[in-house]
Formats: structure tokens, C-alpha cells, sequence
């Protein structure tokens, strides 16, 4: 049997202060800081995908923009090169042009020293002719 007195209700008083501490000084400041730290756990998982998000976009815009770059370094060297090709092949043709002149002048001096060495030795023209028609017929001779 259960015997009500004095001590059972201190008992219960003291049970109830030490609910009250517990709650007050444990209880609340322990959720409190559980549901702080929840809330900043949730931020941070918000601001860490935002971040990534942010870090993809730059990630695509720097691919991008060297896409880009490696493009135009592509072009730019095509037309260096093809620059380079029209210079050199201008260059050819002023050679070339030059080239022919000088030749052209080289066989006018040419002709004009054996027609003054026709001039200045007759007598070899017609010697000339004479081994020039031997050779002639001998090859007419051997074909």
C-alpha cells in the first residue's frame, strides 16, 4: 500500500524544479542550437548548389571562350599563311620578270657579239656551213 506523507510531495516538487532546470537550462538550448545548426546546414547545401551552379556556368563560358579564341587563332594563322603564300609568289613573279629581261638582254649581246664575229671573220662562215651540212647528212645518213 502507497502511504501519502509529507516526502512524496517534496520528492515530487524537487522531481518537478529538476523537469523545470532540465527543460530550462538542457532541453531548450540543446534544441535551439540542433535547430540552428539544421538551419545553417540547410543554407549552406542551398548555397553550395547556387555555388556550383555559378562554377558550371564559368566553367562552360571559359570552354567557350577558348573554343572561341582557338577559332580565331585558326583564321588568323590560315590568313598569315595565305598572306605569306601571295607575298612569296609575288616575289617569284618579280624574279621571273626579272629573270626573262636580263636573259632577253644576255641573247640580244649574245647575237650582236656573233654577228660582229660573222663581221670581223667571213672566211669561217663558209666552213662552218661545210660541217654543218656533213653533220646533217650524216645524220640522215644513220637514221
Amino acid at each position: 500500500m502507497v502511504t501519502i506523507n509529507l516526502t512524496l510531495f517534496i520528492n515530487l516538487a524537487l522531481f518537478l524544479i529538476f523537469i523545470w532546470a532540465m527543460n530550462v537550462f538542457i532541453f531548450k538550448p540543446l534544441l535551439e542550437l540542433t535547430d540552428r545548426r539544421e538551419s545553417k546546414i540547410a543554407n549552406d547545401q542551398k548555397s553550395a548548389i547556387h555555388l556550383t551552379n555559378q562554377a558550371e556556368d564559368l566553367e562552360r563560358q571559359y570552354f567557350s571562350d577558348i573554343a572561341a579564341i582557338h577559332r580565331e587563332a585558326s583564321h588568323t594563322l590560315v590568313r598569315a599563311h595565305r598572306s605569306a603564300q601571295e607575298a612569296h609568289m609575288a616575289r617569284l613573279d618579280e624574279v621571273k620578270i626579272k629573270y626573262h629581261r636580263e636573259l632577253a638582254e644576255i641573247r640580244a649581246q649574245v647575237k650582236k657579239t656573233i654577228a660582229s664575229e660573222r663581221a670581223s671573220h667571213p672566211e669561217l662562215a663558209a666552213e662552218l656551213v661545210d660541217i654543218m651540212a656533213e653533220r646533217i647528212e650524216l645524220e640522215r645518213n644513220s637514221v
